[in-house]
């Protein structure tokens, strides 16, 4: 069964963009275990490389947004949305967005910061869309 998601504005995998407000598009998108609630946002930057490329639509489902170790999410924090990876530093009371690329830097988050972060869901898989 296919289905159309919606297409939402583009989510960082890099600096942080503003954007999960208004759809763009639909997509048709095979039916598989998500929520139909799931969306689908525009991958902008290269902090996720090599797992996730800039240009692919990343499949998000926001009945997903418990942390779960070693998982992507696309969270939003002071009004910018990402796409990374989420640890947990329990000792200090820190969340950390982490990036694949080495190049990038982890954002640590202290514990008065975190009522500005939001795990808009869980990335369950990415879809690319190619030109020729």
């Amino acid at each position: 069964k296919i289905i159309d998601l919606p297409v939402y504005g583009r989510a960082s995998a890099g600096i942080g963009l503003i954007n999960l407000e208004q759809v763009l598009k639909y997509f048709p998108v095979l039916k598989e275990n998500f929520s139909k609630e799931s969306f689908l946002v525009k991958v902008f930057g290269d902090s996720m490389y090599p797992t996730i490329t800039e240009g692919s639509l990343a499949l998000v489902d926001p009945e997903q947004s418990e942390y779960v170790k070693g998982k992507i999410y696309v969270v939003t924090y002071f009004d910018n949305t990402f796409i990374k990876r989420i640890e947990k530093n329990e000792d200090m009371n820190l969340v950390i967005l982490k990036s694949d690329n080495p190049s990038y830097e982890d954002i640590y988050i202290s514990e008065e910061q975190q009522e500005f972060l939001t795990i808009e869901g869980r990335v369950i898989k990415t879809i690319r869309e190619e030109k020729f």
